[in-house]
């Protein structure tokens, strides 16, 4: 699903770091999953 969405970019910047991912839709995704999971 394609969506548009305004992100820190500071913030996504450091989460691409923390997590090693190589795109941004890449740290996106790891961060939603992770955050599910926190969650359950």
């Amino acid at each position: 699903m394609r969506t548009n969405i305004d992100i820190d970019e500071v913030v996504l910047k450091r989460a691409m770091k923390l997590s090693k991912a190589k795109t941004k839709k890449e740290a996106v995704n790891i961060a939603l999953r992770w955050y599910v999971q926190m969650e359950q």
